[in-house]
């Protein structure tokens, strides 16, 4: 088995969510030493043991009365006096602290998606099944148009969609059963995403094109949510995954054999399949936006700025990677009667529009 380190340096926000959406009474938004608007997620546990004499008291007092509101505004002002109560932090938007304190009744407008991390971790984690996905589809991509017979080999199992998708992987990386996949050669872990400036909060809003330009009025605040926070937002996080790479399974008699992937064919897959990805949306979404309101033209750059001679490729990764990044090209089929392609979801980090999934990724050998 060969093993490598996969270094995953964050774009632009991304989220890798739970499924789970965090109420106000969960979180609250409070202000650094200097003056920034801060994420806090309340941990009641430690605020209660934390308490003594006239706060005590008067927590017992909303406890007896059954005083839901006054303990939430308790919880909060007590997480937002010391910062270490709280279960973890993190920035948030200065746009996303107004529209908190304006409906901090409206229960329903102040959901927060919740980002992936394992249980007593503060910092978010990328999955290496996250990971693992995106570079299965860069991976099909390329299987399929390499064939002699390019996609038309495929567009009948493509076109029945519905209940299908293992029988269209199967013939695309040829293999008959799961035991034969040859995806059970790689092995990625998950990995903590490391830096002083990882979790931002704030508002996720829809963009679409209007005659294949940018229209770049959102229509109000489509939902918020935990993200990682890359580059374009002012992140400085890192994760280091382990990518495990073991040797040709042999053949028995359950299964005919797998032979290895090796990296170089992942980077020249994922770097074939996302760069144009992201050439296309660039090109479709952000390239004649005249207002200066995305930061589609400095990411432009940094993935101009991708290396493969240094093992380093694009991916994109998380919710909102949209339908062109987890389908193949060419046999792209989403059930969707509208038609799909129009819009994207990006984050709103004050009027700046930033662009959802994208990371750096570099192999480096151990």
């Amino acid at each position: 088995m060969r093993t490598c380190t996969l270094i995953l340096t964050p774009l632009t926000g991304i989220h890798i969510g739970t499924g789970v959406s965090i109420g106000p009474g969960e979180y609250t938004i409070a202000e650094s030493q200097q003056k920034n608007p801060v994420f806090l997620r309340i941990d009641e546990d430690r605020v209660v043991e934390s308490l003594q004499g006239d706060d005590k008291r008067i927590f017992t007092k909303y406890l007896d009365k059954d005083d839901y509101l006054a303990l939430r505004r308790f919880f909060s002002e007590q997480t937002s006096r010391n910062f270490s109560l709280a279960l973890y932090g993190g920035q948030t938007t200065t746009g996303f602290k107004s529209f908190f304190k304006e409906n901090i009744r409206n229960d329903n407008k102040l959901l927060v998606m919740e980002a992936y991390r394992p249980i007593g971790s503060k910092r978010p984690f990328i999955p290496g099944s996250s990971v693992k996905g995106a570079i299965r589809t860069a991976i099909l991509d390329e299987a399929i148009h390499n064939r002699p017979g390019g996609t038309g080999d495929f567009s009948f199992i493509a076109s029945q969609v519905r209940g299908r998708d293992n029988r269209f992987q199967e013939a695309v990386l040829r293999y008959s059963n799961a035991k034969d996949d040859p995806f059970r050669t790689l092995r990625v872990s998950d990995g903590r995403v490391d830096g002083k400036k990882v979790l931002l909060v704030g508002p996720l809003v829809n963009v679409s094109t209007q005659g294949m330009r940018l229209g770049m009025e959102p229509k109000g605040m489509h939902m918020a949510a935990e993200v990682i926070s890359g580059k374009l937002l002012g992140g400085d996080g890192e994760a280091r995954l382990v990518l495990s790479f073991h040797q040709d399974l042999p053949r028995t008699d359950n299964f005919k054999g797998i032979r290895a992937f090796k990296a170089e064919e992942l980077i020249k897959a994922c770097n074939n399949f996302y760069l144009a990805a992201w050439a296309n949306e660039y090109a479709r979404f952000y390239e004649d936006d005249q207002g200066s309101r995305t930061v589609a033209g400095e990411l432009n750059e940094l993935i101009k700025d991708i290396r493969p001679e240094k093992n380093e490729f694009l991916l994109r990764i998380g919710r909102f990677s949209q339908v062109e990044c987890v389908t193949v090209n060419d046999l792209r089929r989403p059930w969707n009667k509208r038609g799909y392609g129009q819009s994207r979801t990006v984050f709103d980090r004050d009027g700046v529009l930033v662009p959802l999934g994208w990371t750096k990724a570099r192999i480096e050998e151990d």
